[in-house]
């Protein structure tokens, strides 16, 4: 399984096109992302769980830059 990694830009991209993350934070379901990459279909499945881990690792990483 592949670490998903948020960035600070990918935060700032999101914010601008209006995402509600109040509505976020009780969403439950899991988000189905396919990618095709010359050709080749990948299909991950991504829960709440693993972005709040990501989102909490990139908030850490930035505090530790700080």
């Amino acid at each position: 399984m592949n670490i998903l990694k948020v960035s600070a830009e990918s935060i700032r991209r999101a914010n601008s096109k209006g995402v509600d993350f109040n509505k976020m934070q009780h969403y439950k379901g899991i988000i189905v992302v396919k990618t095709n990459l010359n050709g080749t279909i990948r299909v991950r499945e991504i829960s709440r769980e693993m972005i709040n881990e990501a989102y909490e690792k990139s908030l850490r990483h930035s505090a530790e830059e700080l």
